[in-house]
């Protein structure tokens, strides 16, 4: 699970990411961002490429705890106003609607500062316990979030969370946080990309090449989650769709990523059936039982139609009723809807600045301008010169250009309003 990852979805990007990743048996310190750390011995670990998520669970007591690292953005200044914003874009955004409890001020063993606050709350009608830890570094800051299934099962584990903590120190300030790929033929979504690159996207719809989509059971829900395998015709396989999408998409960039390498692996076909080979890793198995379907280790997988060209008329919201009345009364600027027309026009009311935000509050604001949908990319040009990509596809094995109730957007569901 791309899990990237913009604030407002990174927890679903854990979660989605989450059963991609392999048991951690050693306390290798690792960096991640702005920061280094130990992982937890023998926990799950899943990394994206705005987290990095470390998992345990008990199957026979029936509870998991959850670690989730989220890449640094800039602060305010103010302890408790940023530890509040920290909790309204990751916990708010995927659980309850749940005021920040008042942090309190911590430090780690070694004496690196941060601010704290739990509390309760609920996704599907199922109750978590969450623990927000914000960690303050100059002019950025990064948040440990820690979910477990109820209060006493993040207490089982305090101590390997405290351990994790302690291991915490500062690496270095980078220069952007969050930023995509911009190097020659990357993407990029700074405010004043003009274009974005051709290709990025498989060139050949041969074999197995191409854009495939399944999907996995997740925890804490095991709510099934969409997956993404692209296959290109070197023989190399990104393990999911690219949060920016593909236009443009630079490979070699991509594999020399640090949050983005360790999705990429090589793959081998022989008659109906091939290999996915990944370093460190028990080799996946494809059996392809017919054009465009396919079992990845007994998951289907489905080939994903082209939406080159596509064009959208109507309103989408990543609300999974998208008539809720409550929708209506939002202000425009906070509201969870985008409108696109068929003439390649659209009108973003909040998507962004709420649940597609890469935490940079002069970008991630509503606004209006111009679409295009090619290589698997939705790219908003807005009116004020901002240029937003974003992963996108249909339901697929569907065809968006006749069907396109359920949409993907930077790899999350925006369902089709019946209102608009």
């Amino acid at each position: 699970m791309q899990f990237c990852v913009t604030h407002a979805h990174r927890i679903l990007l854990a979660f989605v990411l989450l059963l991609a990743g392999a048991p951690l048996l050693a306390a290798q310190t690792q960096t991640f961002d702005i920061t280094s750390f130990a992982p937890p011995s023998g926990w799950t670990t899943a990394q994206g490429s705005t987290n990095i998520t470390f998992t345990f669970v008990d199957q026979a007591a029936g509870y998991y705890v959850m670690l989730v690292v989220y890449n640094s953005t800039a602060r305010s200044g103010d302890l408790e106003k940023d530890f509040a914003s920290e909790w309204k874009n990751v916990v708010v955004q995927s659980f309850s609607e749940v005021s920040a409890p008042r942090s309190i001020s911590n430090r780690t063993k070694p004496g690196l500062e941060f601010r704290e606050g739990s509390a309760n709350v609920s996704r599907n009608g199922k109750v978590s316990y969450v623990r927000l830890m914000v960690f303050p570094s100059g002019k950025r800051m990064f948040s440990v979030m820690a979910v477990a299934s109820n209060q006493g099962a993040f207490e089982g584990k305090q101590a390997v969370v405290r351990s994790f903590l302690d291991s915490m120190k500062i690496a270095a300030q980078p220069s952007v946080a969050g930023k995509p790929l911009a190097a020659e033929g990357g993407n990029s979504s700074s405010a004043n990309a003009g274009t974005i690159g051709a290709g990025g996207a498989p060139r050949s719809s041969s074999g197995i090449v191409g854009v495939w989509m399944g999907f996995k059971n997740n925890y804490p829900s095991f709510e099934p989650r969409p997956r993404w395998y692209v296959y290109f015709e070197d023989g190399t396989v990104f393990e999911d769709l690219p949060f920016h999408g593909l236009a443009g998409f630079n490979r070699a960039a991509s594999k020399a990523d640090r949050d983005q390498g360790g999705s990429w692996a090589t793959y081998t076909v022989a008659g109906n059936s091939a290999t996915i080979t990944k370093h460190g890793l028990y080799p996946e198995k494809i059996v392809i039982e017919a054009p465009g379907k396919m079992k990845l280790d007994d998951h289907p997988l489905n080939r994903c139609q082209p939406v080159d060209g596509l064009r959208l008329q109507g309103s989408w919201t990543y609300f999974t009723n998208p008539n809720d009345p409550s929708i209506d009364r939002m202000p425009r600027g906070q509201a969870p809807v985008i409108h696109f027309t068929s003439d390649g026009k659209f009108v973003d009311d909040g998507v962004v600045a709420l649940f597609l935000t890469e935490g940079n509050r002069s970008t991630d604001h509503a606004g209006s301008g111009a679409y295009e949908i090619r290589d698997f990319t939705l790219i908003l040009r807005y009116s004020d010169g901002r240029v937003k990509p974003y992963a996108f596809s249909g339901m697929c094995p569907g065809d968006p250009f006749k069907k396109n109730d359920l949409i993907f957007i930077g790899r999350s569901e925006f369902w089709k309003r019946n209102k608009d």
